[in-house]
């Protein structure tokens, strides 16, 4: 089986998620990953709960190898710089200098090899007033605009995954891959820096353009308001998703399917922008209706109009899904030591196929004697 970046050898140095998930993307595609971690026990990711494997580690480490690498040891610095030779892409999520005073910031890996990508994630890029200023999820969020589009005012609490995270991952893993395509035309290799600040500003497009273009900064609502978006909850406790985006005939559909043809005519519905401003009157319109039926109920009534809509599912039940079983978009791999446990296909499918190999997140060192062994190193201890 051919994948696409089979014979690619990434060196991840992450640390948390945004450096992890990136390098674990580019494994997605077939890149051998090695995860380069500290002593004595590895990634602290792995100990998130009372446990060396967390699911917060296995969620952003499957398919890698590990070694643990002090990097204040000459012995272990002259390893990794063997390793740095044939390397394609290296991946690290520090704060900035940091790698730069174990001697292997930029320069000193490109003078080791010229055609190496590396890829940088930082909190806030390498210049600037904030240049050394610890960041995570929340501090991303919340500088980069997304927070006050997420929350009302009033709430004190964080709700939802960790957005600010994935998305800088993804950026990175993006960025990686743009420096491989130029390493397979020119031979270069290149240094690719990715903040989690501008990160999250540029996820944000839609609505920085909207409040550039009204001078009123987006809400909470305002992208529900806009595309007409609801949340119902259903007789039997559950909840359905409708989206209707702009064709007008999303909504006449969903009032022929509540038997509710009045409102197509009531002047507070008539046309798009109508919706618009009065989003809190349809939703005490339709509320009452949707109480009235289970969610299967409705779900199948909307899907025979062509209502876009789903059910609200919580983490547990997304898997029983039939569409999603149909896709295989879950698997069960088992790790020798920590058992079986369920991981997410990459949802990049490559002529037709899951081309995705998967195997467990490491133990930490697991692969030390042959990633040794590879670069002609005989085996030793930590």
């Amino acid at each position: 089986m051919s994948r696409m970046l089979e014979g690619v050898k990434v060196l991840d140095f992450g640390t948390f998620i945004t450096g992890p998930y990136a390098a674990m993307i580019l494994g997605e595609y077939g890149a051998d990953v090695i995860k380069i971690e500290p002593p004595p026990k590895g990634d602290p990711f792995r100990f998130f709960f009372d446990t060396s494997y967390a699911p917060h580690f296995r969620a952003y480490n499957k398919s890698k190898r590990s070694i643990i690498l002090d990097l204040k040891s000459s012995e272990d610095k002259v390893i990794l710089k063997g390793l740095l030779k044939d390397a394609d892409v290296l991946v690290e999520n520090f704060r900035p200098g940091t790698m730069e005073k174990h001697g292997i910031g930029p320069d000193s890996c490109f003078n080791i090899n010229s055609g190496l990508v590396y890829c940088r994630i930082s909190g806030f890029g390498s210049s600037g007033p904030y240049v050394d200023m610890p960041s995570f999820d929340t501090v991303g969020q919340s500088m980069g605009g997304l927070l006050s589009q997420m929350l009302p005012e009033e709430s004190n609490l964080i709700t939802g995954p960790a957005i600010a995270d994935s998305v800088t991952g993804m950026y990175a893993a993006n960025a990686a891959l743009a420096g491989l395509v130029r390493k397979g035309l020119t031979g270069k290799g290149s240094l690719v820096e990715v903040s989690m600040l501008e990160s999250l500003i540029a996820f944000g497009a839609e609505p920085l353009a909207q409040a550039d273009e009204n001078n009123v900064p987006t809400g909470p609502f305002d992208r529900a308001k806009i595309s007409q978006s609801f949340v119902f909850s259903c007789a039997d406790n559950r909840r359905i998703g409708i989206h209707l985006s702009s064709p007008k005939k999303f909504w006449e559909a969903l009032v022929r399917c509540l038997d509710r043809n009045d409102l197509m005519n009531d002047p507070r519905f008539k046309e798009r922008n109508d919706r618009i401003n009065n989003f809190s009157d349809i939703i005490k319109e339709l509320k009452p209706i949707f109480i009235n039926k289970t969610c299967d109920d409705w779900l199948e009534i909307l899907t025979a109009e062509d209502v876009p809509c789903a059910p609200v599912y919580n983490s547990l039940e997304v898997r029983k899904d039939p569409h999603v079983i149909a896709r295989n978009v879950f698997t069960e791999v088992e790790h020798p030591d920590f058992g079986k446990y369920t991981y997410i296909h990459s949802p990049t499918w490559v002529d037709g196929e899951h081309k995705e190999i998967i195997t467990p997140p490491p133990a930490a060192d697991e692969h030390r004697a042959e990633i040794l062994a590879a670069s002609g190193w005989p085996n030793r201890t930590t």
